[in-house]
């Protein structure tokens, strides 16, 4: 197994932070992951995902909600569990009058070894720059 993961402060308490999180028709606005609006989080249930590869290139992975647990974590998780499983998420982490936002990633699976050797750089960049999407959008 190996988790990447990218942390930041956001100027806003963490309750507003949470409001974004489960406002999933919003996180086009800053977010490379589209989930099906009409399918809120709740844990167990399916999650079909959009990935924004880039403009025009798409592609949608199913999921499950695995972990929603108010003004603290949304995660989910999908990929055959022995070829290459991911588990992504964020967590708020109240700090002072802002909050702290964990974006983080597990992966797993016969293929998630040769696929970090490609990919972790390019995914910590790509966390760091939803985290601070997210953190303007917040700010409005």
């Amino acid at each position: 197994m190996r988790t990447l993961q990218h942390t930041t402060s956001i100027d806003a308490p963490c309750d507003v932070v949470w409001a974004a999180l489960i406002d999933l028709a919003s996180w086009p606005a800053w977010n490379v992951v589209h989930p099906d609006p009409e399918q809120p989080p709740v844990v167990g249930a399916r999650a079909r995902l959009r990935l924004q590869l880039r403009p025009g290139l798409g592609v949608t992975v199913p999921a499950r909600w695995v972990v929603v647990s108010p003004g603290r974590a949304l995660v989910w998780s999908g990929g055959p569990a022995r070829v290459f499983r991911a588990v992504h998420g964020f967590e708020l982490i109240p700090d002072g009058e802002g909050c702290r936002l964990r974006h983080h990633e597990t992966f797993s699976g016969a293929l998630h070894r040769p696929a970090m050797r490609v990919l972790a750089r390019t995914l910590v960049e790509r966390y760091r720059h939803v985290n601070e999407a997210l953190a303007n959008h917040v700010k409005g």
